[in-house]
Protein backbone atom coordinates (compact mmCIF):
# COMPACT_ATOMS: atom_id res chain seq x y z
CA UNK A 1 0.00 0.00 0.00
CA UNK A 2 1.44 3.33 -0.75
CA UNK A 3 2.79 5.40 1.89
CA UNK A 4 0.06 7.50 3.89
CA UNK A 5 -2.91 5.22 2.62
CA UNK A 6 -4.84 2.83 4.71
CA UNK A 7 -7.77 0.41 5.33
CA UNK A 8 -10.74 1.56 7.02
CA UNK A 9 -14.10 -0.42 7.33
CA UNK A 10 -17.31 0.82 6.30
CA UNK A 11 -18.35 0.68 9.57
CA UNK A 12 -16.13 3.38 10.59
CA UNK A 13 -15.98 4.91 7.56
CA UNK A 14 -20.01 5.34 6.53
CA UNK A 15 -20.64 4.76 10.23
CA UNK A 16 -22.28 1.79 11.82
CA UNK A 17 -25.71 1.53 10.60
CA UNK A 18 -24.34 1.46 7.29
CA UNK A 19 -22.25 -0.68 6.84
CA UNK A 20 -22.08 -2.42 4.26
CA UNK A 21 -18.96 -5.19 4.93
CA UNK A 22 -16.81 -3.66 2.35
CA UNK A 23 -13.43 -2.46 3.24
CA UNK A 24 -11.93 1.08 1.42
CA UNK A 25 -8.30 1.54 0.96
CA UNK A 26 -8.38 5.86 1.49
CA UNK A 27 -5.75 7.98 0.59
CA UNK A 28 -4.50 11.30 2.59
CA UNK A 29 -7.18 13.08 2.09
CA UNK A 30 -9.90 10.32 3.17
CA UNK A 31 -10.69 9.48 -0.54
CA UNK A 32 -11.61 5.91 -0.85
CA UNK A 33 -9.18 4.70 -4.16
CA UNK A 34 -9.86 0.97 -3.88
CA UNK A 35 -12.46 -1.33 -2.73
CA UNK A 36 -12.70 -4.79 -1.32
CA UNK A 37 -15.86 -6.49 -1.48
CA UNK A 38 -17.85 -7.69 1.83
CA UNK A 39 -16.30 -10.91 2.50
CA UNK A 40 -17.83 -14.41 1.64
CA UNK A 41 -16.69 -18.29 1.79
CA UNK A 42 -18.03 -20.88 1.27
CA UNK A 43 -17.78 -25.00 2.27
CA UNK A 44 -17.21 -28.52 0.26
CA UNK A 45 -20.96 -28.60 -0.50
CA UNK A 46 -20.99 -24.92 -1.72
CA UNK A 47 -22.86 -23.45 1.61
CA UNK A 48 -21.83 -20.16 2.75
CA UNK A 49 -19.64 -19.76 5.76
CA UNK A 50 -20.20 -17.04 8.15
CA UNK A 51 -17.18 -14.49 7.64
CA UNK A 52 -16.25 -11.18 8.35
CA UNK A 53 -13.47 -8.59 7.78
CA UNK A 54 -11.37 -6.79 10.39
CA UNK A 55 -8.86 -4.37 9.74
CA UNK A 56 -5.44 -3.64 12.58
CA UNK A 57 -3.41 -0.81 10.79
CA UNK A 58 -2.60 -2.25 7.45
CA UNK A 59 -3.81 -5.71 7.95
CA UNK A 60 -6.70 -6.86 6.39
CA UNK A 61 -8.19 -9.81 8.67
CA UNK A 62 -11.11 -12.61 7.38
CA UNK A 63 -12.61 -14.06 10.26
CA UNK A 64 -14.26 -17.21 9.32
CA UNK A 65 -16.86 -18.91 11.86
CA UNK A 66 -16.08 -22.87 11.56
CA UNK A 67 -16.42 -25.48 14.13
CA UNK A 68 -16.47 -29.33 14.36
CA UNK A 69 -19.08 -29.76 11.89
CA UNK A 70 -17.58 -27.80 9.31
CA UNK A 71 -17.25 -29.54 5.43
CA UNK A 72 -13.74 -28.77 4.91
CA UNK A 73 -12.14 -27.57 2.20
CA UNK A 74 -13.73 -23.39 3.32
CA UNK A 75 -12.67 -21.26 0.49
CA UNK A 76 -12.77 -17.77 0.96
CA UNK A 77 -10.90 -14.93 -1.64
CA UNK A 78 -11.15 -11.38 -0.89
CA UNK A 79 -12.08 -9.48 -4.13
CA UNK A 80 -10.17 -6.25 -4.21
CA UNK A 81 -11.08 -3.73 -7.28
CA UNK A 82 -9.58 -0.05 -8.02
CA UNK A 83 -12.41 1.96 -8.09
CA UNK A 84 -14.08 4.27 -11.00
CA UNK A 85 -14.16 7.50 -11.03
CA UNK A 86 -18.00 7.37 -10.26
CA UNK A 87 -17.18 5.18 -7.54
CA UNK A 88 -14.65 7.80 -6.42
CA UNK A 89 -17.03 10.24 -6.43
CA UNK A 90 -19.07 8.77 -4.31
CA UNK A 91 -16.65 7.80 -1.86
CA UNK A 92 -15.37 11.41 -2.21
CA UNK A 93 -18.68 12.60 -1.56
CA UNK A 94 -19.00 10.66 1.89
CA UNK A 95 -15.57 11.58 3.02
CA UNK A 96 -15.69 15.45 2.08
CA UNK A 97 -16.94 17.89 4.68
CA UNK A 98 -18.28 19.87 1.06
CA UNK A 99 -21.87 17.78 1.32
CA UNK A 100 -24.93 18.84 4.09
CA UNK A 101 -26.25 15.99 6.45
CA UNK A 102 -29.40 15.59 4.95
CA UNK A 103 -27.61 14.84 1.56
CA UNK A 104 -25.01 12.84 2.75
CA UNK A 105 -27.48 10.73 5.14
CA UNK A 106 -29.41 9.92 1.76
CA UNK A 107 -25.90 8.76 0.27
CA UNK A 108 -24.80 6.34 2.74
CA UNK A 109 -28.40 5.00 2.84
CA UNK A 110 -28.21 4.90 -1.22
CA UNK A 111 -24.47 2.56 -1.01
CA UNK A 112 -26.08 0.60 1.76
CA UNK A 113 -29.50 0.15 -0.14
CA UNK A 114 -27.58 -1.26 -3.46
CA UNK A 115 -25.08 -3.37 -1.35
CA UNK A 116 -22.38 -0.83 -1.23
CA UNK A 117 -20.03 1.41 -3.05
CA UNK A 118 -19.25 -0.66 -5.28
CA UNK A 119 -23.10 -1.58 -6.91
CA UNK A 120 -24.28 2.33 -6.27
CA UNK A 121 -21.71 3.29 -8.46
CA UNK A 122 -22.16 0.34 -10.94
CA UNK A 123 -25.36 1.62 -11.29
CA UNK A 124 -24.36 5.29 -12.24
CA UNK A 125 -21.65 4.20 -14.52
CA UNK A 126 -24.72 1.90 -16.79
CA UNK A 127 -26.72 4.91 -16.98
CA UNK A 128 -27.07 5.74 -20.67
CA UNK A 129 -26.46 9.20 -21.00
CA UNK A 130 -26.21 12.70 -18.39
CA UNK A 131 -30.10 13.05 -17.92
CA UNK A 132 -30.67 9.42 -16.61
CA UNK A 133 -27.57 9.97 -14.44
CA UNK A 134 -28.78 13.00 -13.07
CA UNK A 135 -32.16 11.53 -12.17
CA UNK A 136 -29.87 8.58 -10.23
CA UNK A 137 -27.95 11.28 -8.12
CA UNK A 138 -31.59 13.48 -7.65
CA UNK A 139 -33.50 9.96 -6.19
CA UNK A 140 -30.61 10.67 -3.25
Amino acid sequence: MQNGYQLITAKDYLGDEFDTGEVYVVNTQNQITSIISPAWARNAKGNEVNTFFTVNGNQLIQHIDFDQNSIFPIVADPNWVKITLCAGALGWLVGSAVVAPAKLLKIKRYIQALGGLREAAALMVGATHLQRKCKEVVKL
